[in-house]
């Protein structure tokens, strides 16, 4: 049952790191042996990802003559914590690891890459928390992961620090109060494991087909189509935490309860995007008059190339796209997308040199 989560907050007052790290001591008194050796800070490509939950070769293929022998991975269980969220999506676009990660969320039996040196993986269980600032996220998304469904399988929330505590102190009481939840959720745990299958009693039935469903797949038409796209699994991920707290409590069973509180969740999740991706929207902002990411950067190539090699400046970037439509980041991004290059140069009858943005000359072949 898989809820992936991103952490989206300010660098500093955001305490991404902070809250991770305080819930995290219930995950290591619960399982120390999966905090501590199925956890890992890496997620660079789907083969990579892939091998870390290996299944290993066969008999046949160890008897083989000159075949690497690789050992399999007992527990395919395997949590990613990515601090770095920002450089994950950079390896989303062109490789496997966009692919591999949509085919694990989506509970798939067996992953696989159809290359020569590619492992295969059966039976995997692979949890994603992943940390990152709304700027590096909106400079980082690429159109086609958000329109592969890369992203909306993550539950996006907003965290912001809410109050300046210098000296946090964690008395014994904590202490107390914190082991007491490790050892209920290490219980739910052990409980979880013989559960087969998970169902809707029929109060929670009913109240999913009369309500639910309809709030959670309703596409609002005046939304901004990114943040349509990032948000159109409510509905399954309302289940996915339904059964979550279900067998939290020891139960094999979603009832009303759990529904109404997943959905405050889900909530949350789709205010925190809404919030979030106010001022970036690669795959088009509000209103007739806005431009799609390759139409800003086919406007901006062209403003470049009309403006020769004396250039133009970061402010007559900013105004020809809109201002307010791009942040500081994404204009960085388009700049290197379309090749563009800064010099610094004084303008006479200016004293003062300006950092001037151009396109290099392409060299004839």
């Amino acid at each position: 049952m898989l809820a992936w989560t991103l952490l989206l907050g300010p660098t500093g007052n955001g305490r991404k790191g902070t809250g991770t790290a305080a819930v995290s001591r219930f995950l290591e008194w619960s399982d120390p042996y999966y905090w501590n050796e199925r956890k890992t800070n890496s997620l660079s490509t789907g083969e990579g990802l892939i091998f870390a939950v290996r299944d290993g070769l066969s008999a046949g293929d160890i008897e083989s003559e000159g075949h690497k022998i690789t050992p399999g991975v007992e527990d395919k269980r395997l949590f990613v914590l990515s601090s770095e969220f920002a450089g994950v999506m950079s390896k989303t676009g062109g490789g496997t690891l966009g692919t591999v990660l949509r085919d694990a969320w989506d509970g798939k039996k067996t992953l696989k890459i159809l290359t020569k040196e590619s492992e295969t993986a059966t039976g995997s269980h692979i949890a994603v928390l992943g940390h990152v600032t709304p700027e590096e996220f909106g400079a980082k998304l690429k159109l086609s992961d958000m329109d592969g469904g890369t992203y909306n399988r993550f539950l996006p929330l907003y965290v912001y620090r809410s109050k300046a505590v210098p000296f946090p102190e964690r008395n014994k009481e904590w202490e107390k109060k914190s082991k007491e939840l490790g050892d209920k959720l290490k219980a739910s745990l052990d409980r979880a494991k013989n559960v087969e299958e998970i169902t809707l009693n029929s109060h929670a039935k009913k109240f999913w087909i009369e309500r639910l469903y309809g709030e959670l797949t309703d596409v609002d038409e005046g939304a901004a189509k990114i943040l349509q796209s990032f948000t159109n699994r409510r509905a399954p991920y309302a289940l996915r935490v339904a059964a979550l707290y279900a067998l939290m409590n020891g139960r094999s069973q979603i009832n009303k309860k759990d529904l109404e509180s997943a959905k405050a969740l889900i909530d949350y999740a789709y205010a925190s995007a809404e919030f979030v991706t106010k001022d970036f929207s690669p795959l088009g902002a509000r209103g007739s008059r806005a431009r799609t990411w390759d139409q800003d950067k086919s406007a901006l190539t062209d403003l470049l190339t009309d403006a020769g090699e004396a250039g133009v400046t970061r402010t007559e970037v900013i105004k020809f796209l809109g201002s307010g439509r791009r942040s500081k980041d994404e204009i960085d991004v388009l700049l290197e997308d379309v090749g563009a290059q800064e010099r610094r140069v004084r303008v006479p009858p200016a004293t003062k040199h300006r950092q001037m943005i151009y396109l290099p000359k392409q060299e004839s072949k």
